[in-house]
């Protein structure tokens, strides 16, 4: 009896871990904030938009005064997301006449994945 008490248990803990993460596969956290935190000097940085999935759900990167500033907001973007990826690749698509850059990396796990960012606000600002 005791046994089975156990096993239910442990079937009852694996299910509740599933049903707890993120559209991203990694669990979910009670005090996550809605963005990452900015470091110093990157604090008029804010993100908008969709979890960048594809380009009808990109990420809006706001505030960025120029194309460092930007690139460095997707790269905090994306380990924030995905702790510890790799980035792997970068492409400039257009998306209803707006750039939109489309990452490509690698997660710590070794999976690969892309997220889309609406570039608009810093694209051609140096």
């Amino acid at each position: 009896m005791m046994k089975r008490l156990c096993l239910a248990a442990v079937i009852l803990l694996a299910v509740a871990a599933c049903s707890s993460t993120s559209p991203h596969g990694q669990a979910a956290e009670a005090a996550q904030p809605a963005a990452p935190a900015m470091p110093a000097g990157m604090e008029h940085i804010s993100y908008a938009g969709g979890d960048g999935a594809d380009c009808s759900r990109a990420v809006v990167i706001r505030g960025a005064k120029n194309e460092m500033e930007g690139i460095r907001a997707e790269n905090i973007w994306i380990l924030w997301v995905y702790p510890g990826a790799r980035k792997t690749g970068q492409s400039l698509v257009q998306r209803g006449g707006e750039p939109h850059d489309v990452i490509r990396f690698v997660t710590a796990g070794g999976e690969e994945g892309s997220m889309c960012f609406d570039i608009s606000g810093f694209f051609g600002k140096w």
